[in-house]
């Protein structure tokens, strides 16, 4: 029913609280117009390998993305730049995209949709990605729950 929220043991909570083994945390604080919002993300599990990808190459699983919080990581990676190539390599590498393999391997975002749009507009060709899961290794409700981001 409309208005009543999922149950606990609902497709939906269970990807929600499992989140493909990524954990879902507060990351830092967004200070842009001097409001601050908490900004939650998908972090990596501690040792999943990173590789560098192409950004373009990457398929986001989100339809729109808020154009305040992609300048606020332009601005972020710009300062980055400015300290050197090495400094942006560096910060690219602590903020690896979480993606989930989809048909063909193809990657998938499942979260960092600001930061690898930022990325594209600025023109910075790749970054960094980490796989949390493939389609063929998500339990049966929520490969149904992903089948609605195109990931099957």
């Amino acid at each position: 029913m409309l208005g009543q929220p999922a149950g606990a043991d609902s497709p939906l909570c269970r990807l929600s609280n499992n989140q493909s083994q990524a954990s879902l945390q507060s990351s830092s604080i967004s200070t842009w117009n001097n409001e601050h919002v908490p900004d939650t993300g998908i972090r990596l599990p501690p040792g999943t390998p990173t590789q560098r990808v192409a950004v373009l190459d990457l398929h986001p699983t989100q339809l729109a993305v808020g154009m305040q919080q992609v300048h606020e990581k332009m601005e972020k990676v710009a300062s980055k730049q400015q300290k050197g190539p090495e400094a942006l390599d560096k910060f690219l590498q602590n903020h690896p995209v979480p993606v989930v393999l989809g048909p063909n391997h193809s990657p998938y975002l499942i979260d960092h949709h600001h930061l690898c749009l930022a990325l594209q507009m600025m023109g910075i060709p790749q970054c960094y990605a980490g796989n949390t899961a493939t389609k063929n290794t998500l339990p049966s409700p929520e490969h149904t729950v992903m089948a609605h981001f195109a990931v099957v």
